[in-house]
């Protein structure tokens, strides 16, 4: 069976784009950071969120299926669970953080909400309107 197409003509550079993403999240999870110039209270959550939002809102865009985007979704939302474990593991990062971990299963939950709305079509219509480019999916 045919997995159906997402429509993109440029389908393997926003993959790469996404890839890229993933890798900043888990070296910069894992990856010894000065301390912030600017503390707000509670604003790492704030991070978190968005950044696992982002994440699965471009992958969302991705998604052929919703069942597919439902897979990336869990993928994500352990990735975030797990790269807080394994900051405690890295001895110069705190981690585990339950707060973050919500945060950044509670954004990977609203990336598949926008993943359920015409929002995971903007891939689509930059191509269209920006670059001049239309290719039906097969």
């Amino acid at each position: 069976m045919r997995t159906p197409d997402v429509g993109l003509a440029h389908e393997h550079l926003w993959r790469t784009i996404g890839r890229i993403g993933i890798a900043l999240i888990v070296v910069l999870s894992l990856a010894p950071l000065p301390p912030s110039p600017v503390e707000i209270a509670q604003g790492d959550k704030l991070g978190h969120f968005l950044v696992y939002l982002a994440l699965t809102t471009w992958y969302a865009q991705l998604a052929p299926t919703r069942s597919t985007l439902a897979w990336r979704v869990l993928a994500f939302a352990v990735m975030g669970v797990a790269l807080e474990v394994l900051q405690t593991q890295t001895g110069w990062r705190q981690g585990n953080d339950p707060w973050d971990a919500i945060a950044n299963v509670a954004g990977a939950a609203g990336g598949f909400a926008l993943g359920l709305t015409p929002a995971r079509r903007l891939l689509v219509a930059f191509e269209q309107r920006v670059l001049g480019r239309r290719r039906e999916p097969r």
